[in-house]
């Protein structure tokens, strides 16, 4: 984490955004308010998801968030802007969607957020032999949301906003942790990895507690 903060100090940003998903990043944004080098903002994600209470704090989150960036020189999106851009965001999702490569040891991953050295391991894995079918670390496809509903879309892009993003991307620090092995029954049924590699940095507790 200090890594990252020092990394995104000497970086020429205007703003540094951090979740409340671990202690380690609301201490990362403590250590950036007491430096006060950069503008930094701290958003309140709830590791409950099954209530109404919790996407309703969610939102208005999404709604701080909208306006802490127009504070360091964003500009508000006009009236249907938001939805145009979500849609295309779909779209692109939709065509960056590639079947894995054919050959060699079909295995999974798994695990929290990479850091650049992880690149080398799993080049380390192609080299021996192995093809990644199934990446579900932060930077692969189990943090993509789920498609947008084009209706809900026109109707209230930033509930339709929230219920794709925090009702379906699944993580080990949410409460309950039911998605996650749901998500892994169905992925590992349709891309039948042979094993898999869990990728557990020595600070998450979360991941490691999975």
């Amino acid at each position: 984490m200090r890594d990252f903060i020092n990394e995104a100090a000497h970086r020429d940003v205007s703003a540094i955004i951090l979740t409340t998903m671990c202690d380690q990043v609301r201490h990362g944004h403590a250590l950036l308010e007491r430096a006060g080098t950069r503008e930094s903002f701290l958003f309140n994600l709830p590791a409950t998801w099954k209530t109404p209470a919790a996407t309703e704090l969610y939102i208005a989150e999404l709604e701080r968030l909208g306006q802490f960036l127009v504070s360091v020189g964003g500009v508000r999106p006009g009236e249907g802007v938001l939805a145009s851009t979500m849609l295309a965001y779909d779209q692109a999702r939709a065509t960056a969607a590639r079947p894995p490569p054919v050959g060699k040891t079909p295995i999974a991953v798994l695990g929290g957020a990479l850091s650049a050295a992880d690149n080398r391991l799993l080049e380390l894995l192609a080299d021996l032999g192995g093809r990644i079918v199934l990446d579900g670390t932060e930077s692969g496809e189990r943090t993509m949301p789920a498609c947008f509903d084009r209706q809900r879309l026109d109707d209230a892009p930033l509930q339709e906003l929230a219920r794709a993003y925090f009702g379906t991307i699944p993580d080990a620090f949410r409460r309950p942790d039911s998605q996650l092995f749901l998500w892994l029954k169905a992925k590992i049924n349709e891309r039948k990895p042979r094993g898999i590699v869990f990728l557990r940095q020595v600070w998450c507790d979360l991941w490691h507690a999975e």
